[in-house]
């Protein structure tokens, strides 16, 4: 899923994510589906309620739309068109696992309905269908991975990988997803956007001069 090049490429973001999945790996083999999923439920708080209502947008297609944008204008076409392609690849990828494949797979407020009851927060529409694996991790993880990928100032990638983690986490702390949901969508989003930025910076590499190498300040500059 992520070679040595992309390492190399950002160690701020593949690291700290390398270090994420192990660790949630070995929780996932300790623990059954909902035991994460019930502690973070246990720990609502109004300004967190709050807070990852406003930080599920990360998976959203505001934030992906906004990402997009930022590569178009600082980094180049060609990142941009990765970002764009990683976005739209990730929203199918995990429409068509999660409806054709794992379409029995409960979400939270429908598998927990007979076994306890637990906590939504106020105004936000409960899904209880469709959980696996999970949509706003899988494209947030896409665009964060094709961001960190792209900068300059590789440090940055500290701060895409914590965006993507957040984005993750708010899908668990709505209770909207399980864990599992959220580790397996990382995953699909990662290697998605890893595929195809790896993709996109080959042709733009042999061709130095096309217009995928070029960003729109570059363009409206002349």
């Amino acid at each position: 899923m992520l070679p040595m090049q992309n390492l190399r490429l950002n160690p701020w973001f593949f690291i700290p994510y390398l270090i994420v999945l192990v660790t949630v790996a070995i929780y996932l083999s300790l623990h059954d589906k909902g035991d994460f999923l019930l502690w973070v439920n246990s720990h609502h708080t109004a300004w967190l309620d709050s807070f990852f209502m406003f930080t599920n947008a990360l998976g959203e297609e505001i934030f992906a739309g906004i990402a997009v944008l930022m590569l178009i204008i600082f980094t180049s076409y060609g990142y941009g068109l990765a970002g764009a392609l990683a976005w739209v690849l990730a929203g199918l990828t995990t429409q068509l696992l999660k409806r054709q494949v794992f379409a029995d797979f409960p979400r939270p407020a429908l598998f927990f309905k007979e076994l306890k009851e637990i906590y939504f927060v106020p105004g936000l529409h409960i899904n209880e269908h469709f959980s696996f694996p999970s949509g706003h991790t899988t494209v947030a993880f896409a665009i964060c991975t094709v961001l960190a990928l792209s900068v300059k100032n590789k440090m940055w990638g500290l701060f895409f990988i914590a965006m993507a983690v957040i984005g993750g986490l708010s899908r668990i702390y709505l209770s909207q997803h399980f864990l599992m949901d959220t580790f397996v969508g990382s995953i699909i989003g990662s290697t998605m956007g890893v595929i195809i930025f790896n993709a996109f910076q080959n042709y733009m590499n042999k061709w130095p001069a096309h217009l995928l190498n070029r960003n729109l300040l570059m363009t409206l500059r002349g």
